[in-house]
């Protein structure tokens, strides 16, 4: 048959059911029926390029809005609902094939240690002081490593990374644009810019975090591209997100961004090993110095001059001094998770229950004017929330995934060709911009900075697993 012929067939179909559906929703005034011919045609896309929602995803990321149901259940529209649909490709993929977890990827270390992970994630959501919440904390999580780190796993290649980069980056792009067009109509004034970034941000921190991670992204794809326009547009980009990180006056990124470079840096030098334990061991001694004796307690702010500033040179002078309220209110919340992780230290309270339970173990004498946290947001310490909520087993798991993740970029760094070496250097610089905005964001279950760690991992994953052998051609099969 003429696949002219056939493929006209299919499209008069669908415009029958277009307009059968279109009839019928107006005749019964049931708005949804609409939706029936947007699904076939979805699903039917989904079985024959399953890669166009990988792609899709990606672009749609820097435009998802955070949404709240009437029942109080929050999801992010429509990026949450894709990594489902993705999710669910991916078991389907594997269903048909099931030899596709056997390969060189699924056996790598860093998949074996995530799947660890997500199994004493799994462990502490059976135990958890309120499992409703930690069922809700597992499912999602499962949806984001299995859209971002499965299903990267399963198409990478490095033309992959850099269309996967572009979809990102176009969409990315759009959107600075219209919040720095938005920003200067304001002067760039340092207490209007969460007005600016709405609705496709929660604050300035969601919208600085996501440009933060994305600049040596797109740097990378600036490097790949040819000498040309291409390579003078993406270093424009580049530029312009740079730009755009500053305005947004998020502190943390500042760090993270003097701290990628010195990340790469100590990478080119093959200093990995050195600076994680120097860092681990320093981290250590100062927890046990702040501990002894309760010296913690002389840092207590005074609550009537922790407030918050309104001109960003204030803000910083003010954080120096103790004085910011956004910053004490978030010491106020690590000596309460302090206090819960001496209370729980094995199990912890149950991935998602540090808002159910910390209130109990706050100590006065750090409370701030917005210590009612009626935003019910979280320690603002991925670190110690992952202590607080999984237990000492939980972050010792955590921990070790980021180690190894750093060791070996530094040794695929050094031992692959210039293509993937300017792609292990990006992705590393990008994942160290993550594990630093961390230290004072609760941000890997949001879909602005948690897609990247999953798929920051599955880079480097996938990059060493196609220098290994696949498993039916291992010595002695």
């Amino acid at each position: 048959m003429n696949p002219s012929a056939t493929l006209d067939r299919w499209l008069i179909a669908f415009g029958v059911l277009l307009v059968l559906c279109a009839w019928t929703a107006i005749y019964l005034n049931l708005w949804y029926i609409w939706i029936i011919p947007g699904l076939i045609l979805a699903s039917a896309i989904a079985l024959v390029r399953y890669d166009f929602y990988y792609y899709l995803l990606f672009a749609l990321i820097p435009f998802s809005v955070e949404v709240v149901f009437p029942n109080g259940l929050g999801t992010d529209l429509p990026t949450e609902p894709v990594m489902i649909l993705l999710s669910g490709l991916f078991i389907l993929v594997v269903l048909q094939n099931p030899r596709t977890l056997s390969g060189p990827f699924f056996r790598h270390p860093i998949t074996i240690l995530l799947l660890l992970h997500l199994v004493w994630i799994f462990y502490t959501t059976i135990t958890s002081q309120h499992i409703m919440t930690s069922v809700k904390f597992f499912l999602a999580k499962s949806w984001y490593i299995l859209a971002f780190y499965a299903f990267t796993g399963l198409l990478f290649a490095p033309a992959q990374w850099q269309k996967t980069i572009r979809w990102l980056s176009l969409s990315l792009l759009a959107v600075v644009t219209l919040v720095m067009v938005r920003h200067a109509v304001t002067g760039f004034a340092f207490n209007r810019i969460n007005n600016v970034v709405g609705p496709f941000f929660r604050n300035h921190v969601n919208y600085g975090s996501l440009v933060c991670l994305s600049i040596p992204l797109v740097a990378g794809l600036a490097w790949l591209s040819p000498k040309g326009w291409k390579r003078v547009f993406w270093l424009a980009g580049t530029l312009l997100l740079i730009a755009a990180m500053y305005l947004s006056y998020t502190r943390a990124t500042y760090v993270a961004l003097m701290g990628g470079i010195g990340g790469g840096l100590i990478i080119y030098l093959k200093q990995v090993k050195t600076a994680l334990l120097l860092g681990s061991v320093l981290g250590i001694l100062g927890i046990f110095w702040m501990l002894d004796e309760n010296r913690y307690l002389d840092y207590a702010p005074d609550y009537d001059k922790t407030v918050t500033y309104y001109e960003f040179e204030t803000l910083l002078d003010a954080t120096a001094k103790g004085q910011d309220i956004s910053t004490m209110e978030r010491v106020y919340r690590w000596v309460a998770g302090m206090h819960m992780i001496k209370d729980r230290p094995l199990l912890g309270f149950g991935p998602g229950n540090f808002f159910n339970y910390y209130k109990s173990y706050t100590v006065s004498s750090f409370r701030t004017y917005v210590s009612d946290n009626p935003e019910k947001s979280g320690i603002h310490c991925y670190y110690l929330m992952t202590t607080v909520e999984q237990g000492l087993p939980g972050i010792v798991i955590f921990l070790i995934l980021c180690f190894y993740f750093l060791y070996a970029s530094e040794r695929a760094f050094h031992l692959y060709a210039k293509e993937e070496k300017i792609i292990v250097m990006a992705n590393a610089i990008m994942m160290i911009h993550i594990l630093i905005i961390l230290l004072l964001n609760d941000m890997v279950e949001t879909d602005k900075v948690g897609p990247f760690f999953f798929f920051g991992l599955a880079v480097l994953a996938a990059i060493e697993a196609r220098h290994q052998p696949a498993a039916n051609e291992l010595p002695g099969r």
